[in-house]
């Protein structure tokens, strides 16, 4: 999905994560407003990035 599908899905509380990013790593809201990672940094986005998926709880074990 495109960056603008994904931004719309952590409006609705889902978390994203780039398709080719380790399992455990996903992008998520928090309470005030700010894009974190998984451990609650702020962190920036290339919006050239293009292959944008929901990340489900879970996919994290047995990873890589």
């Amino acid at each position: 999905m495109k960056l603008w599908e994904a931004i719309k899905l952590l409006e609705e509380g889902k978390k994203i994560r780039m398709a080719s990013w380790e399992k455990d790593w996903y992008l998520c809201l928090d309470k005030q407003g700010y894009i974190v990672d998984e451990e609650g940094y702020c962190t920036t986005i290339n919006i050239n990035w293009q292959e944008w998926e929901v990340y489900e709880e879970g996919e994290e074990e047995g990873g890589n």
